[in-house]
């Protein structure tokens, strides 16, 4: 099988695949400022500093660390692909807390609309423990 490509074409593909992995990069960056700052943000809230510190930082000396012992390979975006990945996980714990509340104002607004039974069913298969919203 032969390669009758233009080397024009070729050599534009190459630079078009540079471009977007540059601008994916520099987005990249951007997202890991926000997730970061969005889980230190939360820690003020739901307590969670010693968790929202470790993590972020572990991932982001792991994304960074990566990115540049590596330039020239792609390993760091399967790296980011994890960090990103793992960042979810840093939000668990306030997301329980969301969750409680999320479930104690839907039972205040359909208290009226749902029996006892079907209200506890509910608050025992969530396993939430929110006696003061009772």
């Amino acid at each position: 099988m032969t390669n009758n490509l233009d080397p024009d074409f070729l050599l534009q593909k190459q630079r078009l695949r540079q471009q977007v992995n540059k601008r994916s990069d520099r987005l990249m960056d951007y997202f890991l400022v926000a997730y970061t700052v969005a889980a230190l943000f939360f820690a003020i809230f739901y307590e969670t500093w010693f968790m929202a510190l470790s993590v972020s930082g572990i991932l982001l000396l792991a994304y960074y660390s990566v990115k540049l012992a590596l330039p020239k390979s792609d390993l760091y975006q399967y790296v980011m692909s994890a960090v990103l990945g793992f960042f979810g996980l840093v939000y668990l714990p306030d997301a329980r807390h969301v969750r409680d509340a999320l479930l104690c104002i839907y039972r205040q607004c359909h208290a009226h609309h749902l029996p006892k039974l079907e209200t506890a069913a509910t608050h025992a298969y969530c396993g939430i423990d929110t006696p003061h919203c009772i």
